[in-house]
């Protein structure tokens, strides 16, 4: 650029203000080249942020619906328990539920609800070891049929009257 200027026939202070001029202009265009690649660097940089959000943002979602599921399930499963509880007669179904050993149940879905094996035989076994638990009206109407009244002696309980279950004399006609 200098030998232009010079073969213009400028004289060299002239000459020297350009080139002082232009080197200036030159620096300020490659401070600002450099700040606008750096920019261009940081902009990269954040789209790809801006992508591992979306990716993160997705996982998220989908861990919470997988959590929501479960949690369904769960409640399903307890509303089917407390159901099948309730219907074995039971007089206390939070205490009879405290009772069962969930681990030994498996539960089959059926038309969005559970079947529950392996519930019939801890009843059952509950039943004889806790039958204060269950409202049991077979046994209870047996034994307002029956008074004992002593090994061998056992009566129907006559409704009309009262019976203290004494042993009738007998007299014999001769």
């Amino acid at each position: 650029m200098r030998e232009f200027l010079e073969g213009l026939n400028l004289d060299k202070s002239t000459v020297d203000l350009i080139m002082g001029q232009y080197g200036e202009n030159v620096n300020n265009l490659k401070s600002k080249l450099k700040e606008a690649e750096e920019k261009v660097k940081d902009l990269e940089i954040k789209s790809k942020e801006v992508l591992d959000i979306e990716k993160l943002k997705k996982e998220q979602f989908d861990a919470g619906k997988a959590e929501g599921c479960k949690e369904l399930e769960t409640y399903k499963k307890s509303v089917a328990l407390k159901k099948a509880l309730g219907d074995s007669k039971a007089k206390d179904v939070k205490i009879l539920e405290g009772l069962i050993n969930k681990d030994n149940l498996v539960y089959k879905e059926k038309e969005d609800e559970y079947e529950i094996d392996g519930l019939n035989t801890q009843l059952e076994d509950l039943k004889k070891s806790h039958e204060y638990l269950f409202d049991i009206e077979e046994k209870k109407e047996k034994e307002q049929e029956r008074i004992s009244t002593g090994e061998g002696h056992e009566k129907e309980v006559d409704p009309a009257g009262f019976n203290f279950g004494f042993t009738h004399i007998h007299e014999d006609k001769k």
